[in-house]
């Protein structure tokens, strides 16, 4: 006859696919000295007594529960902080996501004015309102009181966290790399369900695809299209008398760099600041010659980059289509456009024949037809 734990396995498997990838990833150990069950992200370790006394749809919400224990790598996040404590807040943290779709207990930790919260947060909150608790409980109508006997499961005690076996910072990291790739598998699991937990797949696209820091990006984006290099053709004469021969820096396509300014209303003085002082610093470091075009509906100012940014009339709507018609009348040597925008507009030109950097303020699911983008 089937255990409790293999039925939920299954009943994971029938309708709770994201689930049910990562349950069965794990090792499943009986132990008679666990008050329920806990995990560190390779074992589940449960009492089969305190099993045997679940319905099977209990045990399902518990399997659930510490899936997404090890979803949100609670496993790996404790840094030394109280480990009781910890339990609590990770089951606040992710008991909110799981309430309507399984059966928890019915003194389970959840309070709604956690929802959204990381454990981390939530640890801090507890740990500043412990002594007001005097320990009978964190929060109204969720713990379980100093009545509870000590060999009783507490309402923290159900689906237990524990810390991972990782004794470094390296086997901590990779422990972390193969709990993101089962994670993801489970993802793509549970996509065509569509019973992903709210969160989990906009987690794991932040894990595959890091939003790196706008001046990072930016940097090293001009750095690529800069054709500055070295070359043995031209030996350097500083050091031929000396019979050292070493290649020259040179230059042999400088062209030149756009950066086109959106002065509609939605741009602010302190981000166009910001972003011309970047501009400013870049183009001194790659020693490229620089032209900006202010525009909202239309060109209205064109300069050379200066200490400062001329902030011209405009704030009017966003027409890009002006700026690439100026470039191919006036600037025929662009080798790069720097456009800082919204995107908050639909009209594309042609793929021009030069680079062209997005730089984004507004529309963070911007996705234009050509060009590279960089969210600032």
């Amino acid at each position: 006859m089937k255990s409790n734990i293999e039925k939920a396995k299954t009943s994971l498997v029938l309708s709770q696919p994201f689930f049910a990838t990562i349950a069965l990833g794990l090792k499943y150990v009986e132990d008679i000295n666990e008050k329920t069950a806990s995990t560190n992200g390779i074992i589940l370790k449960y009492n089969p007594d305190y099993i045997n006394g679940m319905t099977v749809e209990e045990t399902v919400g518990l399997l659930a529960h510490e899936v997404l224990h090890i979803v949100n790598l609670h496993h790996l996040r404790r840094e030394g902080r109280d480990t009781e404590l910890w339990n609590k807040a990770c089951d606040y943290a992710i008991n909110g996501l799981l309430n309507n779709k399984f059966k928890l207990p019915k003194n389970g930790l959840y309070n709604n004015r956690y929802d959204n919260m990381n454990a981390e947060t939530i640890y801090a909150d507890l740990q500043s309102n412990q002594s007001d608790n005097n320990g009978n409980g964190d929060n109204e109508g969720t713990g379980t009181g100093d009545g509870t006997p000590d060999n009783k499961p507490q309402a923290h005690d159900f689906g237990r966290i524990e810390d991972a076996p990782a004794n470094t910072p390296e086997e901590k990291r990779q422990m972390e790399i193969e709990t993101m790739g089962k994670i993801v598998q489970a993802v793509m699991a549970g996509k065509n369900a569509g019973n992903i937990p709210g969160g989990i797949e906009q987690m794991v696209e932040a894990y595959l695809y890091p939003k790196i820091d706008w001046k990072t990006q930016l940097r090293h984006l001009m750095s690529e299209i800069t054709t500055n290099d070295y070359t043995w053709s031209k030996p350097n004469r500083r050091y031929i008398y000396r019979g050292i021969y070493l290649p020259t820096l040179e230059s042999p396509e400088i062209g030149k760099t756009v950066v086109a300014i959106d002065t509609s209303g939605s741009i602010d003085d302190d981000m166009l600041s910001d972003f011309y002082t970047e501009m400013k610093e870049i183009s001194e470091s790659v020693k490229l010659p620089v032209t900006v075009i202010y525009c909202d509906c239309d060109i209205r100012s064109v300069s050379e980059l200066e200490d400062k940014p001329v902030y011209p009339v405009g704030r009017g709507g966003t027409d890009i289509i002006p700026v690439f018609r100026y470039i191919e009348e006036h600037i025929p040597e662009c080798k790069v456009l720097v456009y800082f925008t919204d995107g908050l507009f639909n009209d594309f030109p042609d793929e021009p024949g030069y680079t062209t950097i997005w730089a984004i303020t507004k529309n963070q699911k911007f996705k234009p037809p050509f060009g590279e983008t960089v969210l600032f």
